[in-house]
């Protein structure tokens, strides 16, 4: 390397000795090939200066730039370019719509940063990020260290590059915070306006844009919003970067991202109602909040919420690590291979040691979380250590399994546990004690879709012989919030053509399913209602995904074609269609070194039994029709406890 440094007559001896003796710089300025001359410039262009800041700025933004990237393809610009064009107001459909236009032409290649990169590009970036730290209000409180990590880098994740970011962001939300003094009160300041100008929009376009077009676009899935506030906040010297969850630990297939401030005395964030950033403070996203009130007896507890097993943080710096297991899968290897992540869960809670025996086993161990659709996947590994394998900084109140691969597949090495208060609780089934397990649901209920439901209070069922209801019988009034499943009993000897559903006075509920019955025979008719409905049949297709709703109140209902005697009516609100469906057939399975099965049932209605369950056994419920939304659970004084 050295020999080839020597053939570029501008270069400054000092800047050889200093990347011919970094083994990092070298790497870098191999993969940039031609492009090395640009990155090597920018260390003589401030070698020269005698600047040893930037010198050591310039320095950290190459070493650590080796395996950066960005995609570049005809379809994200032809994409961009119809966004600008857009006269209406722009939203996720209308993207999406735009996206499935353009990308038949998608052929996306990636671009390495150091190929790539102009000395134009690092030199302003650095000038101007170092500039603005040195004049902020608190300069003081952020570190040469903290400074380089989480306010220099030119990019946040893998966007396409920009120059001159930094100039825009900072005069546009500069004004904002000019008379603030505290770092962690311009943290809040800066987040509110950004959550305000830059809307949390998922739309099918994959990609992460340069900083220009997503400030344009205004709209973006989670990532992309925390990248546009990322860049924004750097542009202020606020050191902060994206935190998150992979995947959930009890919910959902997806994870989430948010902005963190980064500071020399910890890591501060926002959560709702806040007015200043705060260490320790509640996980983002990870409480469903109850818009709605229900009664304070009410059947469904609202209380759930999402935990975690890692939070991780994206670095722009390299973070080495040792993990070489060729005994895991390709997909475990890539996980873990990673290098620009960071475990900082223990900046978010308490955080436990977990020791695991080893026996005969040696290499790499791993704890598993259970994956909703996908099933125990790994969380974090651990080299063998004196006969055992210690993980550390494990959250609490999660359900691990403990294993090993070889040749690829993955073999327990004990049963699951419960880490709880730092204790493992092993669930060893128990078959010397069993017993009948009613179940409800696969899958939790949180007040995501609880929240649907208060507003149908007031709603009206009604009767009439005459299409026009200009005398209706009231059949029944929703006086209490409703629950997944609801039913009312009428008087069978009266005879009705048309039943309908009135919404509350200025309230607009769906309703998911709307069932008619007589002698447990269920009574079908022709739907009725207005155009203001998406659909008046989906409240009688079987399916619990679908809704009859409007967006003004609205009234649907039946016509069974003549007089025909009721006697219960059955209806379900909005939901997610993880509850138990009459006719699906559901399987019950446990955990003892392997899942096993308890056999299975077809639901004849709104709940399934199961016998012989194991005491302290890990559950699955699975519905052998359709949907993969499961969730592990065990049982405890007859009800579910989900994780």
């Amino acid at each position: 390397m050295t020999n080839r440094l020597l053939t570029a007559g501008f270069i400054t001896a000092v800047t050889i000795a200093l990347v011919s003796c970094d083994s990092r710089m070298t790497d870098t300025l191999t993969i940039a090939g031609k492009n090395q001359t640009e990155l090597l410039k920018v260390i003589d262009h401030y070698t020269e200066r005698g600047d040893t800041l930037k010198l050591k700025a310039a320095t950290f933004l190459i070493e650590n730039m080796k395996e950066h990237y960005y995609t570049e393809s005809a379809a994200i610009d032809s994409f961009v370019n119809k966004v600008k064009l857009l006269e209406t107001k722009v939203d996720a459909d209308s993207l999406s719509s735009i996206w499935a236009t353009v990308k038949e032409h998608d052929k996306p290649y990636t671009r390495t940063d150091a190929k790539n990169i102009t000395r134009s590009l690092l030199i302003d970036n650095i000038d101007k990020a170092t500039e603005c730290w040195k004049k902020s209000k608190w300069k003081k409180d952020i570190s040469f260290d903290t400074f380089c990590r989480y306010i220099l880098p030119y990019r946040v994740l893998h966007e396409q590059l920009s120059e001159g970011w930094r100039d825009t962001l900072y005069n546009e939300y500069y004004p904002l915070i000019e008379g603030v003094n505290d770092m962690k009160q311009a943290f809040w300041s800066v987040h509110k306006a950004v959550s305000e100008r830059f809307k949390r929009t998922p739309y099918d376009m994959p990609y992460q844009v340069d900083l220009f077009k997503l400030r344009a676009i205004g709209k973006g899935s989670c990532v992309q919003y925390c990248v546009y506030e990322a860049a924004v906040m750097r542009a202020l010297a606020l050191p902060v970067a994206i935190d998150g969850v992979d995947v959930w630990a009890n919910y959902s297939k997806n994870g989430h991202s948010w902005v963190a401030l980064v500071t020399d005395d910890g890591t501060y964030t926002v959560a709702k109602n806040d007015s200043v950033a705060r260490k320790m403070n509640v996980i983002d996203s990870s409480v469903f909040d109850m818009k709605n009130k229900v009664e304070s007896d009410y059947e469904y507890s609202t209380s759930f919420r999402k935990r975690c097993f890692k939070v991780i943080r994206s670095t722009y710096e390299s973070i080495e690590n040792d993990y070489d297991d060729r005994e895991a899968d390709k997909e475990t290897q890539q996980q873990f291979a990673y290098p620009w992540k960071k475990d900082v869960t223990k900046e978010y809670m308490p955080c436990y040691e977990v020791k695991i025996s080893s026996g005969k086993n040696d290499g790499y161990a791993y704890l598993c979380s259970f994956r909703t659709g996908k099933g125990w996947t790994p969380a974090v590994y651990a080299k063998k250590s004196n006969d055992s394998y210690v993980f550390i900084d494990m959250a609490d109140s999660v359900v691990y399994l403990p294993v090993i691969f070889r040749q690829g597949e993955m073999m327990p090495l004990s049963n699951p546990f419960i880490l709880s208060g730092g204790k493992k609780i092993i669930l060893n089934p128990q078959y010397g004690k069993t017993t009948t397990a009613k179940l409800f649901r696969k899958y939790p209920l949180t007040a995501h879709f609880i929240n649907y439901w208060p507003p149908i209070k007031g709603a009206r069922f009604e009767a009439s012989n005459s299409l026009d209801f200009k005398n209706p019988i009231l059949l029944h009034i929703v006086e209490r919030t409703p629950l997944l499943t609801n039913e009312f009993c009428t008087d069978s000897n009266r005879k009705y053509r048309y039943i309908r559903y009135v919404s509350p006075e200025g309230k607009n509920p769906g309703i998911s399913e709307l069932t008619f019955f007589f002698e447990g025979k269920q009574i079908k008719g022709i739907p009725f209602g207005d155009d203001t409905l998406n659909d008046k049949n989906y409240a009688f297709d079987g399916d619990y995904l679908t809704q009859t709703e409007a967006h003004v109140p609205f009234i649907f209902g039946v016509d069974f074609g003549k007089p025909v005697n009721i006697d219960k009516v059955v209806y379900s609100p909005k939901n997610d269609a993880n509850l138990i469906i009459p006719g699906n057939i559901y399987e019950l399975l446990y955990f003892d070194m392997g899942w096993k099965s308890l056999g299975k049932q077809t639901a004849n209605g709104f709940s399934v039994s199961f016998g012989n369950v194991p005491a302290m056994a890990l559950l699955l419920l699975r519905c052998v029709a359709s949907g993969n939304e499961e969730r592990i659970f065990t049982i405890n004084a007859g009800r579910q406890i989900w994780w």
